[in-house]
């Protein structure tokens, strides 16, 4: 069998392929294990029946080596559209700053974290603070589990995600990976997902 090529060309799929969202049926907790399998099911149909393939760049950072928040503030900055960020952990003020300069220069940005850890002497209490000092749109995760996320998705097509969390301790410290990919239809999935979380987010 001849091995497919590198890049297919880019392909979207129509409105009208796309089964009902299970996220439009069922509120949480209980949307999660169906939703989950119905994802599963139009992944492997759109993969087999699409022939095509979506263009992307890759890079992986390792740090404390490789500077994660560096390139993701570098990413914030460069924002021009959306900055919107699901993070777990989050004591990183220089991340916070490049966020409140996002949004400062009018981008739409939006923050949803860990609802455990912003209460007083939770870990990410003083970020959201200053955060929502400045404006910017928090809400925390309503899941009663952990909201266990650490991605950004900048100008709907851009994903930064990894085990990082958005702490000094993960960016000085300890072994931790970053992943940033440029293609527009994994961002949109991230996006998707981000949507669904903040729409039961607690403000």
């Amino acid at each position: 069998m001849d091995s497919p090529p590198d890049f297919a060309p880019a392909c979207r799929v129509s409105p009208a392929a796309r089964a009902p969202a299970a996220r439009d049926r069922l509120p949480p907790p209980a949307w999660r294990a169906s939703r989950n399998r119905l994802l599963t099911v139009m992944s492997v149909l759109l993969l087999a029946g699409s022939g095509c393939a979506e263009q992307t760049q890759q890079e992986a950072l390792f740090c404390p080596a490789d500077g994660c928040a560096e390139r993701l503030i570098r990413e914030i900055d460069g924002a021009t559209g959306s900055v919107h960020v699901a993070i777990a952990y989050f004591t990183h003020a220089d991340i916070a700053d490049a966020l409140i300069r996002a949004h400062e220069r009018g981008v739409d940005v939006k923050v949803l974290g860990e609802a455990d850890e912003n209460v007083p002497g939770g870990i990410n209490y003083d970020m959201v603070g200053l955060l929502s000092s400045a404006g910017v749109p928090y809400r925390d995760d309503s899941n009663p589990a952990i909201m266990h996320d650490k991605f950004a998705i900048i100008d709907s097509g851009i994903v930064l995600t990894g085990s990082f969390n958005y702490t000094h301790a993960a960016d000085e410290r300890n072994n931790e990976n970053l992943v940033v990919l440029v293609a527009s239809r994994t961002a949109a999935a991230f996006e998707e997902e981000f949507e669904y979380l903040w729409s039961y987010g607690v403000e």
